[in-house]
């Protein structure tokens, strides 16, 4: 949690029934060598050739894949969540893939030294929200594709759906309960996970 000041609840003398103060207490270095060679772990030799790319998903102009993985920013119902943009909330990561450019990006004046001009690059908001799911569904028509959303969103699951069948004959769902230690989801036995699949 780059984006927020966290140090008060670590340093609180409170009961604790989740596992984060452990986690704070490792540095960032060592975090970063174990989560490296938990993901040098996954490599393999798949005899093709792979590549990686920095850029807006709107941006990709070769849409020639057999499987497309989408996880959007989530937006409330009444459309206003503080995660529904990356680049104000977590762009530490951006970042470090941009570090050159970095200072240039921030905005010193704001409270969590967010991007500048944030907003120019939120695709995911409430006004337009329904047009960009059509434009990367029909986009990535070609290929499969899986959506990891949440239930209780804008727009819902079953509009998500609709929205996805204009580009794919089979759409169908796959769901599981998930809970968060900070928020409290782990009493709302209704907080599921959904990922929607388009074929």
């Amino acid at each position: 949690m780059f984006h927020r000041n966290n140090l008060s609840i670590r340093t609180a003398e409170v009961h604790r029934n989740f596992g984060n103060a452990t986690t704070w207490e490792k540095t960032f270095e060592d975090h970063f060598r174990n989560f490296i060679k938990e993901i040098n772990g996954y490599i393999f030799d798949s005899g093709v050739r792979c590549y990686a790319s920095n850029q807006s998903v709107f941006d990709i102009v070769n849409v020639d894949y057999d499987l497309v993985y989408l996880d959007p920013p989530y937006l409330n119902q009444d459309g206003t969540n503080e995660t529904s943009n990356y680049l104000k909330c977590y762009h530490f990561l951006e970042g470090l893939a941009s570090f050159d450019e970095w200072p240039a990006m921030i905005d010193y004046d704001s409270i969590n030294l967010r991007f500048r001009n944030i907003n120019e690059y939120n695709h995911f908001k409430k006004e337009t929200i329904y047009d960009t799911f059509d434009s990367l569904f029909k986009k990535f028509s070609k290929s499969i594709i899986v959506l990891s959303y949440k239930q209780g969103g804008t727009p819902s699951i079953e509009t998500l759906m609709k929205i996805m069948k204009r580009y794919k004959n089979h759409v169908y769902t796959k769901s599981v309960p998930y809970a968060y230690a900070l928020n409290g989801n782990n009493k709302n036995k209704r907080s599921r996970e959904v990922i929607i699949i388009g074929k």
